[in-house]
């Protein structure tokens, strides 16, 4: 795969981008919401939830890069993902 993210259609309204690493994220076509795929630890299974944000981490002068969601409930969720697909979202 390319180091650029390929994008197919779903349907008109919805489309899902398939980053260089492999982490899909998905928005809806006339919105400005991003959803993104987590791993849920209390449901043990991964769940597409929205980005609410997106968040560096520093530690020992290595930062790390994540989206930040929310489930339904209102339980949050971290992913970590590349810099750039940090760089590449529309939060």
């Amino acid at each position: 795969m390319s180091s650029e993210s390929a994008t197919f259609y779903r349907s008109p309204f919805q489309y899902y981008s398939y980053t260089a690493h492999g982490a899909i994220v998905s928005g809806q076509g006339g919105g400005d919401n991003m959803t993104a795929t987590f791993y849920d630890v209390k449901l043990r299974k991964k769940v597409d939830a929205e980005v609410t944000e997106r968040k560096e981490y520093n530690v020992n002068g290595q930062t790390r890069y994540a989206f930040r969601g929310k489930t339904s409930d209102g339980r949050f969720l971290t992913k970590f993902v590349s810099k750039a697909d940090y760089d590449s979202a529309k939060v």
